[in-house]
């Protein structure tokens, strides 16, 4: 009985620590939660604060932070360290109010005092001509009924855009911080099925006889349509393949690709009018690797919209396994490892690994690829600016959650194919430069950007 009394003061210990433990590792992963907070509202009013020049009254300073830092209900300032600005279709922000009459106050400003010939570098210059053009083009779709702001605002961003604009050479000659990002070794070469958060950088993305194969489509459409028509031509896209073998082996199974499946048939898990390659495609192998790069494009001083060597963001996904995200065991072993490596504009004008930073696993931002015409969280008022905020990584799961290849949007499937005959697409080696030219001919015919050349 003594030995029984025993075994059960001992359990009843045991229990108290197991829930002492779990309290404090709650306590801690609270702590953690809000240190990460904290740690994203300092960087991104730190960041945000003297990124053109060190003064942070510098005019160049002040229009960044007016176009890409946005206020919430609650006080804090969110943005800024983001590649692209917190606005939607039916934002107010600049268009109406004090925050429009600071806007026509600034840029007035900056082209009655010729403020373009204050940073004379070119990085920089290219930098800020590419943020404001996504305010412009932002301007063009905007639903608000407020044409005269818009277009008073659109003529005064044109201006300053054409005023910062580089000379052809001067563009070819800005710096390709792809590799040197690469050659800083900053990053991880290879993926680590052991450290399995750790992002990585391929040093041979871009070499053309190594393992990656930049991919197009043989009827001349863009592989990363979607992506492309969303940032409305101010950013080409260019996707890459690896399969484990290497380039004979992914060159090997595109050429698959390009047989097995002949036709459309429905999607048995989405029916309705998304419509998926038939018969099956061959599966991919797992290990394969996925990238998808966006480069910016500029306009040089002669008014031509021209791509540049300049990466704002790098993801990559490796394929652990073949099984959607809706598994049961999604959340928990991830059948997709999502890496990213997007710019920081501080660290890209100090010259350092290539000015990226590696999207950590905690990093949070507002949604904003594809939810454009969603309500901004800054002028909503039923919902706090925190409910916007969503897990990075866990995004591209949210469109790209289908096994294996079916994962891979731009291949596996149409949505409502009425009129469009042609078979699945056709995806065939090609080269960065062959893409960007693809995606450059639609932008030049369908996107806002072309507005600048052609007001």
């Amino acid at each position: 009985m003594r030995r029984a009394g025993l075994s059960f003061g001992v359990y009843v210990l045991l229990c108290a620590g197991f829930l002492r433990t779990q309290e404090k590792l709650e306590e801690v992963h609270l702590r953690n939660e809000v240190l990460s907070q904290r740690r994203q509202e300092v960087a991104s009013t730190s960041t945000s604060c003297c990124i053109y020049d060190r003064d942070p009254h510098h005019i160049w300073n002040r229009l960044f932070r007016l176009f890409y830092l946005r206020t919430g209900k609650n006080g804090r300032q969110y943005g800024g360290a983001e590649l692209d600005p917190y606005v939607r279709v039916e934002t107010r922000y600049l268009i109406v109010g004090p925050s429009h009459d600071e806007a026509i106050r600034l840029l007035d400003h900056f082209l009655q005092q010729h403020a373009e010939l204050l940073i004379r570098d070119p990085l920089k210059r290219a930098w800020m001509q590419r943020d404001l053009i996504a305010i412009y083009n932002w301007l063009a779709d905007s639903d608000t009924e407020q044409k005269s702001n818009r277009a008073q605002l659109q003529a005064k961003l044109r201006e300053t855009i054409g005023r910062l604009a580089l000379t052809d050479d001067e563009i070819q000659a800005l710096p390709d911080n792809y590799q040197e990002a690469a050659r800083s070794k900053a990053f991880p070469a290879i993926y680590d099925s052991r450290d399995p958060d750790r992002g990585f950088l391929p040093p041979d993305l871009f070499d053309p006889a190594g393992s990656w194969v930049c991919l197009s489509e043989q009827h001349g459409k863009s592989v990363a349509s979607e992506h492309l028509i969303f940032f409305d031509g101010r950013s080409v896209f260019l996707v890459f393949l690896d399969l484990p073998g290497g380039r004979t082996e992914t060159l090997a199974y595109l050429e698959k690709l390009r047989t097995i499946p002949t036709h459309w048939g429905e999607d048995r898990e989405f029916p309705g009018g998304i419509m998926v390659p038939s018969p099956e495609p061959p599966q991919l192998p797992l290990g394969t690797r996925m990238a998808l790069v966006r480069q910016a494009v500029l306009m040089d001083n002669s008014g031509r919209l021209v791509p540049t060597h300049l990466t704002e963001s790098a993801q990559i996904r490796v394929y652990r396994s073949i099984r959607p995200f809706s598994d049961e065991n999604a959340f928990r072993d991830p059948p997709q490892r999502v890496f990213e490596l997007r710019v920081d504009r501080q660290v890209l004008f100090s010259g350092r690994s290539g000015g990226f930073h590696a999207v950590a696993a905690d990093e949070k931002e507002f949604g904003f690829f594809n939810i454009y015409r969603g309500p901004d969280e800054f002028e909503d008022e039923n919902n706090p600016e925190e409910a916007g905020q969503a897990i990075i990584l866990r995004q591209c799961g949210g469109c790209h959650s289908s096994p294996g290849i079916h994962s891979f949007l731009s291949y596996s499937r149409e949505r409502f194919r009425i009129s469009d005959d042609l078979p699945p697409p056709k995806l065939i080696e090609s080269t960065p430069a062959r893409e960007a030219a693809v995606e450059m001919e639609w932008i030049r015919h369908y996107a806002t950007t072309t507005d600048l050349v052609h007001p």
